[in-house]
């Protein structure tokens, strides 16, 4: 074969190689039960696996004694959106559901974005000891240049093992210069006491001007057109009535933002209507149209505000419920969230249905009941279009619309470790773990 044709031959080896590394890193994630090859390395005595039960697998000696549990975010984290896509990792817990391990099995989201985080194993050692269904009280680090791959895949570790952080996303709380561009007159905030995450407004002689809330958790797994987008929303004091909002943070195109937040009528459209409109709004029967040149990223916004309308809609409802028999008794969230296992605080998107156990029977009202009975998955991070629309391979980066910067982990990736192929790329390396799950254990794994 002439020199020519060879040299062409191998390039065109190389980049079907590596479009079918990249079609199998980037296959959308799935779940099925796993096998002992996959997990040996993590538990080198196991003899044989159960079958999955109520998601998790049971990892058994040869003596029939339990070893420890597999467990895998997929599908409960099906909706919830890295880049480009979502992540089905495993989760290897000891006999005591403590976390040992975690690795990568399979992922939809961008794939130079899942080798970063892949090869910075630190990301994934931070989980290492959390424990099921238990409270995280550490801070969680995502990884620079995959900010939002990183963060879909924490929360989707979060998610399952029963316990999730505040907006990884959108971690800053809102502050008092926030809030004064939207009332100047504003002097100090406090917890609303009436309104599940929400701040009340006051004046200088304690007079409540407005409550505001944001549109985080809730549109968190929306995105525009290269990110989800946190907004503050500034509610009369009955918290019935929007009044204004503006972007506050945005992982979306810089340009597109500057578009939406340049349009005062267009974030103004939505102030003619009361929460509960928003929340079942059609926006086409209502005119509403999205922004000229940042059309996915305005939309993203008002489906964002939808839904956490439709949040706090479900939440002012749950406190009318009456209770269904007995009578009142002191049933705080508190009392109750010790009583479920549940650890609910004002960030988190069962906080928005805590409202209804301020006023319920010691046993819980139906409503109570029937809020806890719900997958966390199904809870303010429906699917919609928008949430599903790919984008592109381009990374993002986090934007902020006010004058408070959102820190990022600016952690230098170290270099392969020496077990992981280390002539291969991070892309590569990143497929050996994607691949059945072995290659190069990202937590806990002897080396």
């Amino acid at each position: 074969m002439p020199p020519l044709l060879h040299g062409l031959s191998l390039r065109l080896l190389r980049v079907a190689l590596l479009a079918l590394a990249a079609g199998i890193l980037h296959e959308p994630p799935q779940a099925a039960p796993l096998t002992l090859s996959q997990i040996s390395d993590l538990f080198p005595t196991a003899h044989q696996l159960s079958v999955p039960r109520a998601g998790l697998q049971s990892v058994l000696a040869a003596d029939g004694t339990t070893l420890g549990y597999l467990a895998q975010t997929y599908p409960s984290s099906a909706d919830i959106l890295g880049y480009s896509g979502s992540s089905n990792l495993l989760l290897a817990l000891d006999a005591e559901h403590r976390v040992k391990a975690v690795r990568l099995l399979s992922s939809g989201d961008t794939v130079d974005h899942v080798a970063e985080v892949v090869q910075h194993r630190p990301f994934f050692s931070q989980f290492k000891n959390l424990q099921l269904g238990q409270p995280v009280a550490q801070q969680i680090h995502g990884v620079s240049g995959a900010t939002l791959t990183a963060t879909a895949m924490a929360e989707s570790i979060l998610r399952r093992l029963g316990t999730e952080a505040p907006s990884l996303r959108f971690p800053d709380e809102v502050t008092l210069a926030e809030v004064q561009q939207l009332v100047p007159e504003t002097q100090s905030l406090r917890q609303s006491s009436h309104i599940n995450a929400a701040l009340d407004l006051l004046s200088a002689d304690q007079e409540t001007l407005g409550t505001v809330i944001r549109t985080s958790p809730a549109a968190d797994g929306v995105s525009g057109y290269q990110g989800p987008t946190d907004c503050l929303l500034l509610l009369d004091p009955s918290g019935t009535q929007l009044r204004k909002m503006l972007l506050r943070r945005s992982y979306d195109n810089e340009a597109y933002v500057g578009y939406v937040t340049g349009d005062s009528s267009y974030l103004s459209s939505f102030t003619q209507f009361n929460m509960e409109q928003l929340a079942r709004l059609d926006f086409q029967a209502a005119g509403i149209e999205g922004v000229s040149g940042a059309t996915q990223t305005s939309y993203a916004v008002a489906e964002g505000l939808r839904r956490r309308a439709a949040a706090h809609a479900s939440s002012q409802q749950a406190q009318l419920t009456p209770v269904a028999q007995g009578r009142l008794g002191a049933c705080s969230p508190t009392s109750l969230r010790s009583a479920h296992g549940l650890h609910l605080t004002a960030w988190h998107p069962l906080a928005t249905l805590a409202a209804p156990y301020r006023a319920c029977m010691h046993t819980g009202s139906v409503a109570g009941r029937n809020a806890l009975s719900r997958p966390l998955h199904r809870l303010g991070t429906a699917g919609s279009p928008l949430a599903q629309r790919p984008r592109p391979s381009a990374p993002g980066q986090h934007r902020t619309t006010g004058t408070h910067p959102h820190p990022q982990a600016a952690v230098l990736p170290p270099p392969l470790p020496t077990w992981c192929a280390p002539d291969t790329t991070p892309a590569q390396a990143a497929l050996a773990v994607a691949a059945q799950g072995e290659g190069c254990p990202v937590a806990g794994a002897a080396t």
